[in-house]
């Protein structure tokens, strides 16, 4: 889960650390609350969701790339590839101009990087 919200100037991201697993008669289990889905990487503040080793693997090439969107949007597919679960990357940056911004990359999406403004309230 995600929450963000934009206030006074400043961008507050929340995400939360549970990890849970789907057992063999299809239900979601509590596995435990403390896996940072949550990083900041170059001045960003990227957040993973979906199949922990994926989110894991995406994270450690990131660290390693040129730190791009078009790196995460490639990264993000080849985990998809590798592991075959769902996932979803999201970066969260603020332009030269003071304008927020959150990229969505997802396998739901075609791993095609969706930019969308965030409003900020005065």
């Amino acid at each position: 889960m995600i929450v963000y919200m934009g206030y006074e100037g400043k961008l507050w991201v929340y995400s939360d650390t549970r990890v849970s697993a789907k057992g063999k008669d299809g239900l979601d289990y509590y596995i435990h609350d403390n896996y940072e889905k949550a990083k900041i990487i170059n001045n960003m503040i990227v957040v993973g969701m979906g199949h922990l080793p994926a989110v894991k693997y995406v994270f450690e090439q990131f660290e390693r790339s040129d730190k791009q969107i078009g790196d995460l949007e490639q990264i993000t597919k080849d985990a998809y590839d590798i592991y075959g679960n769902e996932i979803g990357m999201y970066i969260f940056n603020c332009d030269t101009n003071g304008v927020f911004w959150v990229y969505t990359i997802s396998n739901l999406l075609g791993f095609k990087t969706r930019k969308k403004k965030l409003e900020i309230m005065i």
